[in-house]
């Protein structure tokens, strides 16, 4: 069994997946609160049932804003620090990190509070560590053929979506981005496809995450976009039956990390 953790400012969940027959048999989520996240997120984790199972192998994905997503041309070790600074500001606290997006020629810098990485590697000190954004185009990368070559995936979190936007098959932009009410979510995807000259009618969005069809969210993103279909994960992974009360596509993101992040 292998325990795959799901880390952001805001959220903690953890996933047990029986990995040789990629089969999901636990998992928690937790949000965590605006302040004092460091003693909520040490608290959970020394609680977790799942943290305390007999687990062969640990994943870690800190699911972080700041990221830049860097051609491997141009990458260089000795630039992490200054690229992340330029985009993203200066902030000597967090730690940097590095990690090469095999077969899809990028290199994904990343840095995470100080706080969140301390208290997630302090319980798991031997652990493989990726993030969110790598992950999630990981996954796009090996379903590709289910999508058409032009599509906008979001997988929804409490509080903040992680985007993807293909052209003809080409990574145009990723995003981490907050949203309050439905507009803000609104007004971004709307601004990503006027810059990139997408038209929205045109365009499908896939979704996947904690967000309900029924939801004033996804009534907002069925204003602008025709076609919003949910992702429930397509067959990459298997989930217990314990899991069937709720919408296939809430676990996607979750369950898609634990397969990918080995």
């Amino acid at each position: 069994m292998r325990l795959s953790v799901d880390a952001g400012p805001y959220h903690l969940s953890l996933t047990l997946i029986l990995a040789a027959e990629r089969k999901v048999v636990g998992f928690e989520s937790y949000n965590l609160p605006q302040s004092g996240q460091e003693e909520e997120a040490l608290a959970i984790l020394s609680e977790s049932p799942l943290a305390e199972m007999n687990y062969g192998s640990v994943s870690i994905t800190f699911n972080t804003e700041e990221f830049v997503l860097m051609p491997d041309r141009f990458h260089h070790a000795d630039i992490t620090d200054d690229c992340l600074s330029l985009v993203h500001g200066d902030l000597p606290t967090n730690v940097s990190a590095t990690e090469q997006l095999q077969d899809l020629g990028i290199h994904n810098l990343y840095r995470i509070p100080i706080w969140l990485f301390q208290s997630i590697t302090q319980r798991f000190h031997l652990a493989n560590r990726h993030h969110g954004v790598s992950l999630m185009l990981t996954t796009i990368r090996n379903r590709s053929e289910e999508w058409s070559p032009t599509c906008i995936h979001l997988w929804f979190y409490t509080g903040h979506v992680l985007s993807a936007v293909y052209q003809d098959g080409r990574l145009l932009i990723s995003n981490w981005f907050p949203y309050e009410i439905p507009e803000d979510l609104s007004y971004t995807l709307l601004n990503t496809a006027e810059q990139f000259g997408l038209n929205p009618e045109d365009v499908p969005v896939m979704v996947s995450g904690f967000i309900d069809r029924d939801s004033i969210i996804f009534e907002e993103l069925m204003k602008y976009f025709l076609v919003v279909e949910t992702d429930n994960g397509g067959g990459t992974f298997i989930a217990d039956d314990i899991f069937s009360g709720y919408p296939d596509h809430y676990f996607t993101p979750a369950f898609s990390i634990a397969v990918c992040g080995s």
